[in-house]
C-alpha cells in the first residue's frame, strides 16, 4: 500500500536484464538451506521450506564490487541452477530458460538501512554505513513467485535513478 512515505514507480523487466548485462556478477556462495521466514513468507511456502540460496557482488569493470545481491529461489525453481557462471545475466533469466516459465511481473521496494556484517564484509565498507536495500519478488505468468533478490548497494558507489515522464 502506497502511503505518505512511498511512491510508485513503473518500469520494465527487461531494464533489469540490461542492469544485469552491465555490471558482471562475481558469486560467492550457492547452497539449499532453510528460507529465513520472511523469505518464506514473501514466497508463499510454509515454514521450514528448502530454498536455493545464492549470494554474489556486482560491480562495474575496474571500479571493485557496488552491491552484494542474494537470492533466494524455491525447491521446485531450484534444479539446474547456479549462480556460477551467471556474469552479466540474471537468476530470473536462467529459471525462465529452464523451467519454461515466463516472469510476467517484478515487485520492488527500496529503503535506506544500516549495511549488515555480510554486506561490508562483501562491499568493504565500515561499520555504521547505511546502504540501499532493494527487495524484489520476481511472479511468474502463473502466479507462482519464483524468487527474493536482496540487494544491498553502497551508497558511495551506487545511486538509484529514475526518469518521470508526463501522462
Amino acid at each position: 500500500a502506497l502511503t505518505s512515505q512511498s511512491m510508485r514507480v513503473t518500469g520494465s523487466i527487461k531494464e533489469l536484464s540490461y542492469y544485469a548485462a552491465e555490471t558482471p556478477y562475481v558469486p560467492v556462495a550457492c547452497e539449499m538451506m532453510w528460507a529465513p521466514a520472511e523469505v518464506a513468507a514473501k514466497l508463499g511456502l510454509p515454514r521450514r521450506s528448502e530454498v536455493l540460496y545464492m549470494s554474489g557482488t556486482r560491480g562495474r569493470r575496474g571500479q571493485g564490487p557496488f552491491a552484494f545481491e542474494e537470492s533466494y529461489v524455491p525447491a521446485a525453481f531450484s534444479a539446474g541452477l547456479s549462480n556460477a557462471h551467471l556474469r552479466g545475466r540474471t537468476i530470473f533469466s536462467l529459471i525462465e530458460v529452464l523451467h519454461g516459465t515466463a516472469i510476467s511481473e517484478v515487485r520492488q521496494a527500496t529503503t535506506a538501512v544500516p549495511a549488515p556484517k555480510t554486506v561490508r564484509t562483501a562491499l568493504a565498507i565500515a561499520a555504521g554505513t547505511c546502504c540501499l536495500k532493494t527487495a524484489r519478488l520476481y511472479i511468474a505468468r502463473d502466479d507462482r513467485p519464483v524468487e527474493v533478490a536482496i540487494t544491498h548497494y553502497d551508497s558511495k558507489k551506487f545511486e538509484y535513478r529514475t526518469v518521470l515522464y508526463a501522462d
